[in-house]
């Protein structure tokens, strides 16, 4: 079974018996001058994902519903809006796993763990290669402490247990240790991260500051981790996930799980937290 994700701006899609058709009329403004039209079987979807200004005809709504195939309602640029579901919603069992790991203190250390260390991981790996052809000390530095880290970070624990104090849930916990070597790699690779930009850029960039970024730099970091919470928001709600439970920081009343730092590392941590 496929996902149809319908993006075409200002099309139509309508059903033709067991098939959908998705039809666009010229748009000489982004340099399509002919109609555009396209079938899809309806028996191979099992998901429409509707980006921004997109027709569905009421026959096919129907359709999809009478088929129990869900409807995922984003904006343009992929920030979730609502879904649409027949009588069987088929996340329940999903989301019942989902919170039942997050009241469990080993789970939720053993899957903050797995999102930490790919963390860690992924932030060595973009420095190393980046350092094969710039062979700056500072990014070699960098990499060298992220990479003690992942040691430290796979000698921890598999188990934790309750917090003593639950205003302070970190607090004398191996998930609070966890979340101090997260803290400590942020602080070893934004330092090489500097040494990333081109030469007049890094003048610009003395460090990571976030409310309110301080420099040109920051402010495009910070505008792109908005863009991404959005559309990591989003593919969360469509595979069944409840963005407002995490498992590495602590959750709060109305915060996403993605949403609680503004920094590329913490960000994409959330998003390994339902992986």
């Amino acid at each position: 079974m496929s996902v149809l994700y319908l993006s075409e701006q200002y099309s139509i899609a309508k059903l033709d018996g067991d098939t959908i058709i998705v039809r666009a009329s010229p748009q000489p403004s982004i340099g399509r001058n002919e109609p555009y039209m396209k079938r899809f079987p309806l028996i191979k979807i099992s998901q429409v994902v509707v980006f921004g200004d997109v027709t569905l005809t009421p026959g096919l709504i129907h359709a999809l519903l009478e088929r129990r195939i869900e409807i995922v309602y984003l904006t343009r640029w992929g920030g979730f809006i609502g879904r649409t579901i027949g009588n069987d919603h088929k996340h329940g069992q999903l989301r019942l796993l989902q919170s039942r790991a997050h009241d469990d203190p080993s789970a939720m250390l053993t899957i903050a763990k797995v999102c930490v260390r790919a963390k860690l991981h992924n932030q060595r790996t973009q420095l190393l290669r980046s350092n094969r052809t710039r062979d700056d000390q500072r990014i070699g530095e960098g990499a060298d402490a992220i990479g003690a880290l992942i040691a430290q970070v796979d000698a921890l624990p598999d188990h934790d247990a309750a917090p003593l104090n639950p205003s302070q849930p970190q607090k004398g916990t191996v998930h609070g240790v966890l979340m101090g070597m997260e803290g400590a790699a942020a602080a070893a690779y934004f330092p090489a991260f500097a040494a990333l930009l081109a030469d007049e850029w890094q003048p610009m960039f003395t460090k990571r500051v976030k409310r309110p970024p301080t420099d040109p730099v920051n402010a495009l970091l910070s505008y792109g981790y908005v863009l991404l919470t959005n559309q990591v928001a989003a593919a969360a709600q469509i595979v069944g996930f409840d963005p407002y439970i995490g498992y590495l920081h602590s959750t709060q009343y109305g915060w996403h799980w993605i949403w609680s730092r503004c920094s590329a590392p913490r960000l994409w941590t959330r998003w390994c937290s339902v992986c």
